[in-house]
């Protein structure tokens, strides 16, 4: 049986997103919020450390950069703004409603750092800022005649009418069905750590929202980013861990491995926190140790110190001690804690009452840490609002571009400018903001805008550039692809380097997609190869990825593969073999390269783990791949191009790689153009 309610405006969700909200609204609007479980079983509730805000005027273009940096450079850079812009007024207003946000002595707000931050920007409750923030928009809720909860009643569906929302379905506790009909419906539902086997979140937060947005076509972005906090209470026991709050690391903890090292910065973005101790416990073949005494720690992280003191390490058994790994604790500067990654699959599945709903990739993992709420709100009216315009820049790991890429696009300037900009110090000697707009100039893919940004930025880092694109995305000619704004001395000074870049990778990209085109519907992947342009190559093979292909090694030290003159040095296939598997490291895995049948053979024997048929026949390669058997991967090389890689596919190779791809596409023409000067 359906009940009909009759709202101004239905919330799903009552955390911090779905409270502010209500809170937020005119108080003349009749309001329901919905909870999918009791009100304290949400997310918001488990928050330890803080919410970031600008503490000053001065403090804008580093909290920006901090952010940026910490999203990898893919954050929308208006939405940063807005959130930094306003951050002020929030804590102002949650002061006004209550909160009890840390102080200092003479009134002012205490700060605290957390990771990726350049200073203490955090403010704080204890180690319970979410529940100190929950709690008081709890009662503050409550406390509004025109707002109705409805606690363990799950939204299933929205209601559409003429292709406009106009409410939401909603079943009780009980089984009762409810059709909530309203003018706005607005989606707080949280994110999806519930899915996890192992996550610091509430098992009730399943993505539903998500799962019912994606039904009714609202555009979705970056649902390949999930936030992960790199520190828990380690168990093997599925379901929800203890989080550890970042503001401890910010506070001075360090990380150890088993032999009391450290071995990662604690304050870098969450994501390369993770990949640092995912990749220790891989090596140690362990979970990470901790313990923890100090009276410091007791106090400022008291809720921290009670789950060891109190509860897991004082009420555990021996086995219970043994499974929390407790048992053999290793000293942190100040104190002590248990450290893990929580282990997140490469795939989830967003499920709405147990029924599969959308599958996504989860391989990239860096929400800026700064982000703290997310609401989906659709209003009445024939299209969602959720579709920001614009999109982010896909970017390289922030490391890779730091230490790799940087050094490569300053000697690309200073080949350019060996002393100064003779002809723009002719006709700009002096400081001029201006701005030149960035058009594509034929259809293809772009890729390097990334690059090109950072010419500009190595230049003078207040250089702002406003993509209107983002790498991988189809162009055509005439598009407008972006806007730099800054000193004219530097627009003009950058100009050639930025286009280089951008115009070789954007044709690199585009030639690469062309031929990952011909291989639809085929099992073989493309891979590209080491013939790249001198101190191109991490440009070059970054095109690639970005144009749909793979990267085969990196360099010289990134894998064997062994070729005719080292089959030669060695004495025949089954030597080179024995000798690389006796000097190299066991996780290299083995190729070797073989030009006839009676090489194939040999390295089959050996115990190859790739075998390159090189220069074969189509027919060749055939039996080649049937002799193997899959008992080796396959690879094919030697004069592919798209003209004649679909018949080499039909042979069963697993790979073609192509030196093609980044030693013969063309550029893709791009131009700066209609410099101006702005006030």
């Amino acid at each position: 049986m359906v009940r009909n309610l009759y709202y101004d405006v239905v919330i799903a969700g009552c955390g911090v997103a779905g409270l502010y909200t209500a809170l937020s609204l005119p108080e003349d609007q009749k309001i329901l919020m919905l909870s999918k479980e009791g009100i304290e079983n949400c997310d918001s509730m488990l928050a330890q450390g803080g919410i970031c805000v600008m503490r000053d005027e001065e403090d804008y273009e580093p909290y920006f950069e901090d952010t940026m940096k910490a999203g990898h450079y893919e954050n929308r850079k208006e939405s940063v703004e807005i959130m930094i812009r306003s951050s002020r007024g929030v804590i102002d207003h949650l002061l006004k409603l209550g909160v009890r946000f840390d102080m200092n002595p003479d009134g002012s707000l205490n700060y605290t750092r957390e990771g990726a931050h350049s200073r203490p920007r955090i403010c704080f409750h204890k180690d319970i800022t979410g529940k100190e923030i929950t709690t008081v928009l709890q009662k503050r809720v409550r406390e509004l005649p025109n707002v109705t909860v409805m606690e363990f009643t799950a939204m299933t569906d929205i209601l559409v009418s003429g292709g406009a929302c106009t409410g939401m379905i909603a079943k009780t506790e009980k089984g009762e069905i409810l059709h909530i009909h309203t003018r706005d419906t607005v989606m707080a539902t949280g994110g999806i750590g519930g899915l996890y086997e192992h996550s610091t979140n509430f098992p009730c937060l399943t993505g539903d929202a998500l799962a019912i947005a994606k039904k009714y076509g609202v555009e979705l972005e970056n649902m390949d980013y999930v936030q992960i906090h790199p520190t828990s209470l380690y168990s093997e026991k599925p379901g929800r861990s203890f989080l550890i709050s970042e503001s401890a690391r910010g506070e001075g903890a360090v990380l150890l491995n088993g032999r009391g090292e450290r071995f990662v910065d604690e304050l870098l973005p969450r994501d390369v926190v993770t990949k640092a101790i995912h990749a220790e416990m891989e090596r140690e073949g362990s979970g990470m140790y901790g313990s923890h005494s100090s009276r410091w720690v007791k106090l400022r992280f008291g809720t921290i110190s009670r789950i060891f003191t109190e509860g897991v390490w004082k009420k555990a058994t021996t086995s219970q001690k043994n499974r929390y790994r407790l048992s053999r604790p290793s000293t942190i500067l100040w104190g002590g804690f248990m450290w893990t990654v929580i282990q997140e699959p490469r795939w989830t599945t967003f499920t709405q009452w147990g029924r599969p709903a959308v599958t996504v990739s989860m391989e990239r993992t860096a929400w800026p840490a700064t982000v703290c709420w997310r609401v989906l709100y659709l209003h009445k009216g024939p299209q969602p609002v959720w579709q920001r315009a614009g999109k982010g820049v896909s970017n390289m790991n922030p490391i890779t571009m730091q230490l790799a890429a940087d050094k490569y696009i300053r000697l690309a300037l200073e080949e350019d400018i060996n002393s100064e900009d003779v002809t723009t110090n002719s006709v700009m000697p002096e400081y001029k903001k201006g701005e030149v707009q960035l058009i594509c100039k034929e259809d293809g893919i772009i890729a390097g805008l990334p690059i090109f940004e950072r010419v500009f930025l190595l230049l003078d880092p207040r250089t702002k550039v406003t993509f209107d694109v983002k790498d991988g995305d189809r162009v055509e000619k005439g598009r407008h692809l972006a806007t730099v704004t800054g000193d004219i001395r530097v627009l003009l000074s950058g100009e050639r380097t930025a286009l280089n870049y951008l115009q070789r990778m954007s044709g690199i990209a585009t030639y690469t997609n062309t031929v990952v085109k011909l291989l639809e519907g085929t099992r073989t992947k493309l891979l590209d190869t080491r013939k790249t342009t001198p101190c191109m190559r991490i440009f070059e093979k970054y095109a690639v990825r970005v144009g749909g292909g793979n990267n085969h090694r990196y360099n010289l030290s990134d894998g064997i593969l062994l070729k005719d003159n080292h089959i030669d040095a060695a004495g025949g296939v089954k030597e080179a073999i024995a000798a690389a598997k006796a000097y190299a490291p066991f996780v290299r895995r083995i190729e070797v390269e073989t030009e006839n049948l009676s090489m194939v053979r040999e390295a089959v024997e050996a115990g190859a783990d790739i075998i390159m048929l090189d220069n074969m026949t189509p027919g060749q390669m055939a039996e080649a791949v049937k002799l193997i058997d899959g008992r080796a991967e396959t690879e094919c090389s030697g004069n592919i191009t798209r003209e004649n890689i679909r018949a080499i596919t039909e042979t069963g190779v697993d790979y073609v790689s192509s030196g093609a791809l980044t030693h013969s596409a063309p550029i893709l023409d791009i131009s700066l153009k209609h410099l101006r000067a702005v006030e």
